[in-house]
């Protein structure tokens, strides 16, 4: 994928989170073990903000923290089969992205935020080329030292899967 259309998939794929988020009639309702429609929002803005503070920072910085990559970065459709492969496996986030067990906040703060977040996302990729994307090692706690692009591509498809959860959550209530 190219620059433009990792954005456009990135921002769509929010959108249709926050769209979902809206749509619950109890979004912080939990089922043990489970996170509620608003935990899983507030982990995908907490993932959000992470990403917003890797893009943020000067390139000499990555570098000499991260290092920079020497392969060709991999296709979404492969990380998307690495990331549910991790998922398959019962694998978990970790701690610093966990949202807090209580929420009682209402769910529109936590979608203003996520559009706060996504605003600032796309300012900070402005600064990218795409060429930079694929120069450039991001750590990722699960998947180790991938490039910009990489993390870029996971974080699509992690939205994703989030929004699709939100949606089961949705369903359950119905039901």
């Amino acid at each position: 994928m190219t620059k433009p259309e990792i954005n456009h998939q990135l921002i769509a794929a929010h959108q249709g989170l926050y769209s979902s988020a809206a749509a619950s009639l109890q979004p912080h309702y939990a089922k043990p073990e489970k996170w509620s429609v608003a935990q899983n929002l507030v982990h995908i803005n907490i993932s959000l903000e992470r990403l917003n503070h890797y893009l943020m920072l000067p390139k000499s910085v990555i570098e000499s923290r991260f290092g920079r990559s020497e392969k060709a970065a991999i296709s979404y459709n492969e990380m998307a089969d690495i990331i549910r492969a991790i998922y398959e496996k019962g694998v978990k986030t970790t701690t610093p992205f966990e949202p807090p067990q209580e929420l009682k906040t209402p769910i529109s703060v936590f979608i203003d935020q996520g559009h706060q977040l996504l605003e600032t996302y796309t300012h900070h990729l402005k600064n990218w080329s795409e060429e930079e994307l694929n120069q450039y090692h991001c750590p990722h706690p699960l998947l180790g030292t991938v490039s910009a692009r990489e993390i870029l591509y996971f974080t699509i498809y992690h939205v994703r899967h989030h929004q699709q959860t939100i949606e089961n959550l949705n369903r359950d209530e119905v039901n």
